[in-house]
């Protein structure tokens, strides 16, 4: 079995990358060639999301940050990685990976008004809290890695 540096454990493999490569921008076949590969860039992007660094302490071996920082602020802008999000549901769902079933724990996603956290709701409106992981989907949006609450009456 080869064995991996520790520091690239987490790129992406041969068969994430054909994938992932479809979508994403060929090079262009006029003008300067890249100096730096696509995949290298694209890995320094996953490496950001994934740790929730700053763009400033995306490491070295990925390219210089501000061309990792460049080339995820064109892919968002060309809808790059919604397409990608789409693609990728269709094809685990198409191979039966994906499950649509959802599972709520309703001890922790259920409040009432005097629960402290939303005081401006009306009385006996129920609060219901929604608390996503946002990892993949901060590629969409652009947000770093974190847990984001959002409150909602009803």
């Amino acid at each position: 079995m080869p064995t991996v540096p520790i520091s690239a454990r987490h790129d992406l493999t041969n068969a994430e990358w054909d994938l992932l490569q479809p979508p994403l921008p060929a090079a262009s076949p006029t003008g300067r060639p890249r100096i730096w590969g696509l995949r290298s860039l694209v890995n320094g992007i996953f490496f950001r999301v994934r740790t929730g660094c700053p763009w400033r302490d995306v490491p070295e071996r990925y390219g210089p940050w501000w061309r990792v920082y460049h080339l995820f602020v064109r892919l968002r802008a060309d809808g790059v990685w919604q397409d990608v999000h789409t693609r990728l549901l269709a094809q685990d769902q198409h191979t039966g990976q994906l499950s649509w079933e959802v599972s709520v724990d309703f001890t922790t996603t259920l409040g009432t008004y005097g629960s402290g956290h939303n005081r401006t709701a009306p009385p006996g409106a129920v609060i219901i809290f929604d608390v996503q992981l946002q990892g993949y989907s901060s590629l969409l949006s652009g947000g770093r890695a974190r847990q984001t609450p959002s409150l909602q009456w009803y």
